[in-house]
């Protein structure tokens, strides 16, 4: 197995010719087109390749305690089940609590800026059905990768000036090629976000650190509004109130990102038709 590349060199490498720092968004998404409940997210973090640097090595001890145990991967739906799976097989369930606190608290005290948007899909069966709307956004992914891009923008203009595109690397799914095309779709559309994204790359968890963070940040996300919505799901915190996303995202917060239900996606839809953007 390839070991996990350091992301300095990714950074550098979508940013060939940009001095200073090298901002990077690194994204998850979770969805099942196939459910008509359920939740549509996007989530992951911006940050610098030297902010990101101060976080591989730390997660990368993490996980290396659990080696003998065939751990290489975080992969939150393994790890966080009632039992693990795939990697975590062999791991039980106060250690794999003890993964998630420890690869937590490195996130915790990280200046990482967590970005992310999801849907409600019954919501959006709902309450989208404009033409013109669904024209710019077919799929509850599309609104959500637009949501994305705008927080971009947001943490670009505040963070490091006008003039730095920030490029976007999305976590490779199997089974979800159409979902990675749709993110090239939604990436190569003309527009306003052309100013703020960089380029749009794809690769696999195992080989970047990063991805294995916005795989914890979604998961807890999607886990965290389908609870609100429907009610618990058996997972490894069935005894007790668990701070995952608490943890994940202290450092700056989730107040840049959203859910939309049927109010934030009924007034999405005005604000489109009369001003183009959904914000």
């Amino acid at each position: 197995m390839n070991a996990p590349m350091p992301f300095f060199r990714i950074a550098a490498w979508l940013h060939q010719r940009a001095p200073g720092m090298r901002p990077v968004a690194v994204l998850e998404a979770y969805f099942d087109e196939s459910m008509t409940q359920g939740v549509t997210a996007i989530a992951g973090y911006v940050a610098t390749d030297t902010d990101w640097a101060s976080i591989e090595g730390l997660w990368a001890g993490v996980l290396g305690l659990y080696a003998d145990k065939g751990v290489r991967t975080f992969h939150a739906t393994d790890c966080c089940g009632v039992e693990g799976y795939g990697e975590f097989g062999l791991v039980d369930t106060f250690h794999r609590m003890n993964i998630l606190n420890s690869l937590s608290g490195i996130l915790m005290g990280s200046a990482v800026q967590p970005v992310w948007s999801a849907v409600y899909t019954e919501d959006w069966d709902a309450a989208v059905t404009d033409p013109a709307f669904l024209a710019a956004f077919p799929k509850p992914f599309h609104l959500c990768f637009e949501h994305i891009a705008r927080q971009l923008a947001h943490w670009g203009a505040s963070r490091i000036g006008a003039g730095e595109r920030i490029p976007v690397m999305f976590a490779c799914q199997a089974g979800y090629q159409e979902w990675m095309a749709q993110a090239s779709q939604s990436w190569a559309q003309p527009g306003w976000h052309k100013d703020v994204l960089g380029a749009l790359a794809f690769d696999r968890p195992q080989r970047v650190i990063p991805l294995q963070c916005a795989d914890l940040l979604a998961h807890e996300i999607s886990w965290e509004w389908e609870r609100r919505e429907y009610g618990p799901r058996p997972t490894i915190a069935t005894g007790g109130y668990r701070r995952l996303l608490e943890r994940a995202s202290a450092f700056n917060g989730l107040h840049v990102g959203g859910c939309f239900g049927v109010e934030g996606l009924c007034a999405a839809v005005e604000r489109f038709k009369r001003t183009g953007s959904i914000i």
